[in-house]
């Protein structure tokens, strides 16, 4: 998000069903779809990520779409945003090569910390989480601000490290939303994030947590302050 600090995004992972198609669903994605979703001036900034190390399944999902808003009430830009869906245009159906994982609105926790300006991103780690027992919950949260994430900022290779949280977690979608942002593709930065001098055993769960998904993603395209459409911006 080099620099932003949206008070949500809506993600979005996915899969290819054909690989000969990814150039075409590329295209449709960066110079149709996104521009169809951020015209509304809701989410006015998105990104699109690509995992090449991800087996392109359900678990483990190869693209990363981050849409961002800076709105007061994500919750209600997200409920707007997808009423305006039908309004998509699917590409003359290359829409349905595309097969969507999990999507989802996550709000940024009042604990993160701000990023730094000036930064460039060309690599995420991404990483969601459950706490395993709700009545330790803060207990939990309190040890990933102030111990886990310091850990992975302090190792060198990330550069800002983001918390999101899930609003509606009745549907079984995880709950805390992770993103480390670094100037290094995501390869080497894990690599640096490797020989840090007392990595974390736990691989950032701590006593608390239950791990949701991980994934190391590199910039694919990037779309930065969209331009509301005119008959959006007049309603």
């Amino acid at each position: 998000m080099e620099g932003r600090f949206p008070t949500g995004i809506y993600v979005v992972f996915a899969n290819y069903k054909d690989s000969a198609e990814e150039h075409q669903v590329n295209d449709w994605y960066n110079n149709v779809h996104i521009p169809d979703v951020t015209g509304l001036g809701l989410f006015t900034n998105a990104t699109r990520y690509m995992n090449s190390n991800a087996k392109g399944t359900a678990e483990d999902p190869k693209y990363l779409a981050v849409y961002e808003t800076e709105l007061d009430d994500p919750a209600a830009a997200w409920t707007k945003n997808i009423a305006s869906a039908s309004e998509w245009r699917d590409g003359g159906g290359i829409r349905s090569a595309l097969t969507v994982t999990m999507r989802a609105l996550f709000l940024r926790m009042d604990s993160s910390p701000k990023p730094p300006q000036g930064k460039r991103t060309a690599g995420l780690l991404v990483s969601m989480k459950d706490c395993k027992d709700p009545a330790k919950e803060a207990e939990f949260n309190k040890w990933h601000d102030e111990v886990h994430t310091p850990e992975v900022l302090g190792a060198g290779a990330y550069w800002g490290g983001m918390r999101f949280v899930n609003p509606d977690n009745e549907h079984g979608l995880p709950r805390y939303l992770n993103i480390y942002e670094s100037e290094l593709d995501a390869l080497s930065a894990q690599r640096v994030l490797a020989k840090r001098p007392n990595p974390d055993p736990t691989g950032g769960l701590g006593d608390y947590g239950v791990r949701r998904f991980a994934g190391a993603f590199d910039l694919l395209y990037s779309q930065a302050g969209a331009t509301p459409r005119a008959e959006a911006s007049k309603a």
